[in-house]
């Protein structure tokens, strides 16, 4: 068969480090300067930055110009959860439970009622309750069997329109509504038939707790039992079984504790249908909707009962129970968020720029909340709490960004997960904040003046400048790293800035939680610096670390660095170069209930030509085992920027290290 040949240029066979050495070394050994009508590259083609929308939609200026060569471009991708976990049904979501109340002497079995589409969640309520009798026995006040039976309405999560109807939990049994009343010897009995009454939640609400109101077989003073009456034999009967019942509905992504309650101004058996309340029954408990509640990220999607039967005593009726336990099924709401577009486990970026290798690089990125410009409103908003619905809530454990990397070979992208309230597990790409993204490969360009490293969770340095230049241990709290040949290596403590990469892409191997994802720098000094994480909620942690070492001869023209620890400490260790600290402001947040929250505002020594990339480290806190130490940018303009940082457990303000990276005039 014919062969066809192309012809390359020896460039094709390069590596854009190569090409680069190449021209170099032409030009040196010719005498000539082919790049002299070019202007000077940006930080020697070491660094690629940028600001960006959660969707990935480039902000900078500079981003937009193609022939930019510090330009980066953002490529947005999906991974969502592939792996049935165990315990789920076969609709593929983990179904949980939850005992709500079980009386001590229950003997009925467990009947389950479940919906088998887990994209619906219980949104409404219907409880059927009866008077058994009322006998005539001297005395005895009226026998009221109570609640017996209760069934759930659902909606779907992602169109509420569209509903299962009521479904029943409790089996009861055939002759429980029709049993023929035994006549009394001392008086007349008179049946009540059954009756009930129906509460949808509000709209766009779905079921998250009860208030149960429940007698139980307990033989003390505070037990349901029924006096001992003249006439009627010195009877006692144990009546046990839920007698009362208030719901409570929430939007997803609320706390159930103060949502709109069904039957809230329902009392006795007064019309209102919400619960029965005997007489005789001078002693009950209620059970609390916080003890009887889900989680803000669940949907209830069903429900199991357990229905008893009391025996005959003496010429009396039975004495039906009722409901004697009543258990709760619920499972993570798989919602898309109303118009906040795709949804998935996971999110991440690829960055694409002209000449990156296939190798390992440093990645770093830092949440930009709201606005980039200074927003007097958004100022005196608590650090990470953001807006749902117009209501402010907690996001502390949302937006957390780190490097994903599939192997300890090949390049990174960066990726973010919710945690905290309102991840339902999932994200919004369109709710998703702004933020800084930097990635630098120093390539020896800048000597020690200026650095990167990627070390692997397995303490294992990837780039071949890292294993030139340091060397690591480890120990429980994370990455020790030393200067190799410091002498010292620095003549001032270096600015060191560092980013989690997490070396699994495997669904099963995901962070679990913010902690897993949590870090912080723990000591630095002339020879060498700390990088410490949180405990992980697997078998081993999957984190390393993207780092840069910025040292003290490195010129500040473009890219201006500093340790800020002096706002929290006096006589901790800062330093700053081309930048200053203007203020150290104490804000009170608009919730009085937060406490005040420090504000660093810094001011660079000389204006960017665009908006710069800030990258800020939690820095020394001693937290990063117990708390979730996070920093966020709040506002970026050319000449200044605020940054915010503390613990997001203990509400701390906690010092932080910062890059500024930008093109200068």
């Amino acid at each position: 068969m014919p062969i066809k040949y192309r012809l390359a240029s020896l460039m094709d066979l390069m590596s854009y480090e190569q090409q680069f050495a190449f021209v170099e070394a032409f030009q040196d050994a010719y005498g000539v300067n082919i790049s002299a009508a070019s202007k000077k590259e940006f930080l020697n083609a070491t660094v690629h930055h940028g600001l960006y929308t959660g969707s990935g939609d480039p902000l900078s200026a500079h981003s937009l110009n193609p022939n930019d060569d510090s330009r980066v471009l953002m490529q947005v991708n999906a991974i969502t959860d592939t792996i049935e976990p165990q315990g789920t049904d076969a609709a593929g979501g983990e179904v949980k439970s939850q005992l709500i109340f079980e009386a001590k002497k229950a003997k009925g079995g467990w009947t389950k009622s479940q919906v088998d589409d887990l994209d619906y969640g219980a949104c409404g309520i219907k409880v059927i309750y009866q008077k058994k009798n009322e006998y005539q026995c001297g005395d005895a006040p009226n026998d009221l069997i109570g609640i017996y039976d209760i069934q759930f309405e659902y909606c779907n999560t992602k169109k509420y329109s569209l509903k299962k109807q009521f479904e029943s939990i409790t089996t009861v049994p055939i002759d429980f509504v029709d049993k023929k009343v035994k006549p009394s010897t001392s008086g007349s009995s008179v049946s009540y038939p059954p009756q009930s009454i129906v509460k949808p939640c509000p709209p766009d609400q779905f079921l998250c707790g009860f208030q149960i109101g429940y007698c139980g077989y307990e033989e003390n003073e505070d037990s349901c039992q029924i006096n001992k009456q003249p006439g009627c034999n010195g009877n006692e009967e144990d009546n046990a079984g839920i007698f009362a019942m208030t719901a409570y509905c929430k939007k997803l992504g609320e706390e159930c504790s103060g949502s709109p309650k069904l039957f809230d101004h329902c009392h006795h058996d007064h019309g209102g249908g919400c619960y029965v309340e005997a007489v005789r029954r001078k002693h009950y408990k209620y059970l609390d909707a916080k003890d009887a509640s889900i989680g803000h990220d669940y949907i209830i999607s069903g429900a199991s009962t357990r229905f008893d039967q009391e025996e005959d005593r003496f010429f009396f009726a039975d004495d039906h129970a009722g409901i004697s336990a009543f258990k709760l099924h619920y499972t993570e709401a798989k919602i898309s968020q109303t118009g906040n577009g795709p949804t998935a486990k996971i999110i991440t970026y690829s960055d694409i720029w002209k000449g990156k290798p296939l190798k390992p690089n440093a990645h770093f990125a830092t949440l930009i909340r709201k606005d980039i410009a200074p927003n007097t409103d958004e100022r005196s908003m608590y650090p990470f709490n953001t807006t749902f619905n117009g209501k402010e809530f907690d996001s502390s454990e949302n937006n957390m960004y780190f490097t994903v990397t599939d192997d300890v070979n090949s390049n990174g992208v960066l990726a973010v997960m919710n945690f905290g309230a309102l991840s339902l597990d999932l994200l919004g790409i369109s709710r998703l904040h702004s933020f800084s993204f930097l990635t630098v490969d120093t390539l020896r360009r800048y000597g020690r003046a200026f650095r990167s490293g990627v070390v692997s969770h397995l303490g294992l340095m990837l780039n071949a400048e890292g294993r030139d230049e340091f060397d690591v241990s480890k120990d429980k709290d994370g990455f020790i790293l030393q200067f190799v040949n410091p002498n010292p290596a620095y003549q001032t403590e270096p600015t060191v800035v560092a980013f989690p990469n997490w070396f699994s892409i495997h669904a099963a191997y995901f962070p679990n939680n913010a902690q897993d994802v949590t870090f912080e720098i723990g000591g630095i000094s002339t020879t060498g610096f700390e990088l410490k994480h949180g405990p992980s909620s697997l078998d081993r942690s999957y984190i390393g670390f993207n780092f840069l070492v910025i040292g003290d001869d490195m010129p500040t023209e473009n890219i201006k660095h500093g340790i800020i620890a002096d706002c929290f400490s006096p006589s901790a260790l800062s330093t700053k170069h081309g930048i200053k600290i203007v203020t150290c402001q104490s804000i009170q947040p608009t919730d009085p209930s937060l406490p005040a929250h420090m504000a660093v505002y810094i001011e660079f020594d000389s204006p960017f030509v665009d908006i710069p990339s800030v990258i800020a480290t939690p820095y020394n806190s001693g937290l990063a085992q117990m708390g979730i130490p996070r920093c966020m940018v709040e506002s970026i303009t050319k000449v200044s920027t605020v940054v915010k940082c503390l613990d997001v457990k203990t509400k701390t303000d906690i010092p932080f290290t910062i890059v500024a990276v930008g093109k200068t005039d």
